[in-house]
């Protein structure tokens, strides 16, 4: 994936560090694992190297790009097009069916929050779809 320019932060389990990252300029400057290797994500097993585990685990974090309606939830975010980095600075990478998300350089957040904020965050896309639809900012067969 050559679609994230520069991202740093820690993959976490609830409130585990599992591996610690910095992406600048679409490289994978560092992937340092803080934790046994079988207690990180699934693609840190397989993959050939912990950079490719790394890549493969961030864009797995990610919605597909065809989905139905995901510009709808991208504007309302106020992320103008699919982009991977942006949308993984905005969730977080936060996958509710495996409590698994990412802890960005420079913030300090937990799990709970990082749930809480997500619950959130859906209601308030909702109404923000809810009102660009309204206000003519969108239509209902797309933007």
């Amino acid at each position: 994936m050559d679609s994230i320019r520069n991202l740093s932060g820690i993959l976490m389990k609830k409130d585990v560090c599992r591996v610690k990252f910095v992406i600048e300029d679409y490289v994978v400057e560092a992937c340092e694992i803080l934790t046994d290797i079988d207690k990180c994500p699934i693609e840190f097993l397989w993959a050939k190297t912990k950079e490719d585990a790394l890549l493969s685990y961030l864009e797995d974090r990610l919605p597909p790009e065809t989905r139905t309606g995901l510009q709808w939830y991208l504007l309302a975010a106020g992320i103008p097009y699919y982009d991977p980095e942006q949308i993984i600075k905005y969730s977080h990478g936060y996958n509710v069916s495996d409590m698994e998300w990412i802890q960005l350089e420079g913030e300090n957040y937990t799990f709970k929050e990082i749930e809480e904020r997500a619950v959130r965050e859906s209601k308030v896309l909702y109404d923000r779809i809810g009102q660009m639809l309204k206000d003519g900012r969108l239509k209902a067969d797309g933007f």
